[in-house]
């Protein structure tokens, strides 16, 4: 087996679907010889900002220098982004070695059921690569919901929520609380548990669960986190203030952490934490990039219209924009589209073309309804579809700024495209945070 193979086995387990729950991922994991059960987790649920958070856990907790797994989704442009030690994506020779292994064990003749799927599969692989590689905490995310997700199998040594909102409801339920309440369901008896300053009903939700489990829970407040980023005379590297609050659950986080049984090799005071987390880098977050001919790329992963309202006050407050907008969207066909692009639309002003991108497969969202909003509105803005952000990159221009979001697939493959054909250089942190001080003036479209 070759990496194209091991990669092609491992999304082959996708045709099996995505089904919610527990039982099938850990037999997978006893097999495979419980690797779960040497590992310090800390477990990261919530609709938005779960990869943000897990980002600067890993920063700081690899400043104290602990060593570091961490396993997130979806990755960007490379699989072996999901599973890293110390900030190292696994290598292919490692994803062959453990894919090879994972399918041995479920070709065994006592394995009687259909195969796990994908994220079942890779979920125990993380486990094994992070107990081989003898870490000394794993960042562990949920892919979707938390109660029945596959990393739940888990017992955490703290539980961090995020911002919750509305987001699969398909699954998860078509209220907050539905929500929440799946979310809340990592949640672990005496286990603590950090929540977000989130909607109060999701807070009330979690709240109640964690008292019920006999668990020390805890809102952070943002506000302590910024007096100790200031105290160290930084600033956060990661645009926006949705990102202050999750600096901030982070931070308070690894606080409590320091005061565990596992002694770091470093004992940071607060605003060293802060100063550190303040230097976590995160591709797909607001992801400010110079391309060539003066054009410039802002990637989002917005992926829900929390998501996107979120993106629309970090670009009107942290970045100046004076060069004509062309705002490229897609969106998968689970989401909620027309919603977020409505808000795109009526958010940025100076838009002088908006680009559709009309995905392929089988999560690709039929783009009718968005084009009958945008016809009906009459906008005078050109539109423009194409079948992919490789056809569509033909047109780009000089000196204009592409605003590319919808979906962390979609910028995944904008920002592979833009690596290999336009960066000459990434925004150094230093302007973007000049930047973010001196507000919005919007080139208007008018003018051109």
């Amino acid at each position: 087996m070759n990496y194209e193979e091991a990669i092609q086995y491992l999304y082959h387990l996708r045709t099996f679907g995505m089904k919610l729950g527990l039982e099938k991922v850990r037999r997978l994991m006893d097999r495979a010889g419980s690797p779960d059960k040497r590992l310090n987790f800390i477990h990261v649920a919530g609709t938005n900002g779960k990869g943000s958070v897990c980002a600067f856990l890993n920063q700081g907790l690899r400043s104290m220098g602990f060593r570091v797994g961490m396993f997130t989704s979806p990755h960007l442009i490379h699989f072996g982004e999901r599973i890293q030690v110390d900030g190292e994506n696994i290598s292919q020779q490692d994803t062959i070695r453990w894919t090879h292994y994972i399918r041995e064990i479920i070709e065994e003749p006592g394995w009687t059921d259909e195969p796990p799927t994908f994220f079942e599969a890779i979920t125990v692989m993380a486990a094994l690569r992070f107990q081989e590689a003898g870490c000394d905490w794993v960042v562990w995310e949920t892919g979707l919901g938390g109660r029945l997700d596959s990393t739940n199998i888990v017992s955490p040594q703290i539980t961090l929520l995020t911002h919750i909102d509305m987001d699969h409801q398909d699954v998860l339920g078509n209220s907050i609380e539905k929500i929440a309440s799946e979310k809340a369901g990592i949640i672990k008896p005496g286990i603590p548990v950090f929540m977000a300053n989130t909607q109060p009903a999701a807070t009330a939700v979690a709240q109640r669960r964690a008292k019920d489990l006999g668990c020390f829970f805890e809102v952070v407040d943002p506000a302590q986190f910024k007096e100790s980023l200031k105290s160290s005379n930084n600033n956060m590297l990661l645009q926006g203030s949705h990102q202050l609050h999750n600096a901030a659950l982070a931070w308070q986080a690894i606080q409590h952490l320091q005061n565990s049984s596992l002694k770091p090799n470093e004992q940071l005071q607060p605003q060293q934490i802060a100063a550190e987390l303040a230097s976590t880098e995160w591709p797909g977050r607001c992801q400010l990039v110079q391309g060539k001919e003066k054009r410039i790329f802002i990637l989002d992963g917005a992926h829900n219209p929390s998501g996107v309202k979120v993106l629309i006050e970090t670009i009107r407050k942290a970045f100046t924009i004076s060069v004509p907008i062309s705002l490229w969207f897609s969106a998968f066909k689970d989401k909620d589209g027309l919603s977020m692009l409505m808000q795109l639309v009526n958010g940025i002003p100076g838009l002088f073309e908006i680009c559709l991108i009309q995905g392929a497969g089988e999560r690709a969202a039929n783009i009718e309804s968005w084009i009958h909003w945008l016809k009906a509105n009459e906008l005078q803005i050109p539109v423009r579809i194409f079948t992919s952000v490789q056809e569509g990159s033909t047109q780009w221009r000089p000196s204009v700024c592409y605003i590319i979001t919808g979906s962390l697939h979609f910028i995944g493959e904008a920002l592979e495209l833009i690596q290999a054909n336009e960066q000459t250089s990434s925004t150094t942190r230093k302007q973007t945070c000049m930047e973010s001080e001196r507000g919005l003036n919007f080139y208007n479209h008018n003018n051109l």
